[in-house]
């Protein structure tokens, strides 16, 4: 019973520092982001005197960003497409030809073997 609970406060004190891992340097960007150049030039953890939201109109307006995050989604999507596309033929080739597969590479699929 001791174990178990160890074990269960270990794996919790782990996944804390994990969270901490993503969500300290999310929080520094964030806070980065809405500062004043000089601010941000001195790489602290400070809140800014004054929240510059001009940030962000700058980077929306001269950075394209609406239109890179549409290029990324269309490269994306085409992409899982294509390879989604291409595993199920893969798969169903594989299936169609049970015999051969049967005894080499494919027996190291999961689910692979048949009873017939």
């Amino acid at each position: 019973m001791k174990n178990k609970k160890a074990a269960r406060i270990t794996v919790e004190i782990i996944l804390w520092a994990m969270t901490l891992v993503v969500l300290v340097p999310l929080a520094f960007v964030l806070i980065n982001s809405l500062k004043t150049t000089a601010e941000a030039a001195r790489l602290n953890m400070d809140l800014p005197d004054k929240l510059m939201y001009e940030n962000y109109e700058t980077v929306f307006n001269k950075g394209h960003i609406v239109r890179s995050f549409l290029n990324s989604l269309l490269h994306s999507g085409v992409s899982s497409l294509l390879s989604n596309l291409t595993a199920a033929m893969a798969a169903f080739a594989m299936a169609q030809q049970i015999e051969v597969f049967q005894r080499g590479a494919y027996l190291f699929s999961p689910g692979a073997c048949r009873n017939d």
